[in-house]
Parts: C-alpha cells; sequence; structure tokens
C-alpha cells in the first residue's frame, strides 16, 4: 500500500506499507495471519501482525496489532480491525483500516 488518508499530523503520515501472509478457507473455515512493515520517510519502521477473521465473496475482514518498531517508532503500540474489498471489474482493492495507536513521550 503507498496512499493512506486521514492520517496527516500524526506519526504514521507519509508511510508506506508492505504486507505478506497468508489466508486458507479449508471445509469452511478461514484462517490466516501475516505482517506488515510500515516505513517511514526516515527509513524507521513499525512491523504490524494481521490475522484474517472472516473472508466473503471479493471481501476480507480482520484484526491486527502493532509488534513493535525501530526509531522513533520505538515501543509503539496499537491495535485495531480492517476490511478489504475487492472491485470485481477491475480487480483494485480497497482497504479500511481502524484502530488506536500511542507513542511512548520522549
Amino acid at each position: 500500500m503507498d496512499r493512506f488518508e486521514g492520517l496527516e499530523e500524526t506519526p504514521l503520515e507519509g508511510m508506506t506499507m508492505r504486507c505478506f501472509g497468508a489466508t486458507t478457507i479449508l471445509n469452511g473455515m478461514t484462517g490466516g495471519s501475516g505482517n506488515c512493515v510500515l516505513t517511514d520517510i526516515n527509513g524507521d519502521k513499525i512491523l504490524q501482525a494481521w490475522t484474517v477473521d472472516e473472508v466473503g465473496t471479493g471481501s476480507a475482514y480482520g484484526t491486527w496489532h502493532f509488534v513493535g518498531g525501530t526509531g522513533r517508532h520505538e515501543g509503539v503500540r496499537g491495535r485495531g480491525h480492517y476490511s478489504q474489498l475487492t472491485v470485481a471489474t477491475t480487480g483494485s482493492k480497497e482497504m479500511s483500516i481502524v484502530g488506536i495507536a500511542s507513542w511512548p513521550e520522549k
């Protein structure tokens, strides 16, 4: 992901995010997990873990939490939910990520 909205004037402003992991659906049961690495313009990073809770036609829903960070993001804490929708005609994806995050006072 390379564009976020609603993060202006927060420590997450201007970050990019690269994610990896896997989702499985076996006998009607959904499972899956992975990680995302968020990188700010100075190269400092946040590691985020995610899990898939539900998958539907063109959609996925789950939870996330911050595992840790480097540089200015050391000690970051946060958790929340996400939803991903896929537009069938174009294949484009839109993800909504909500939650709360906090950084230690320095």
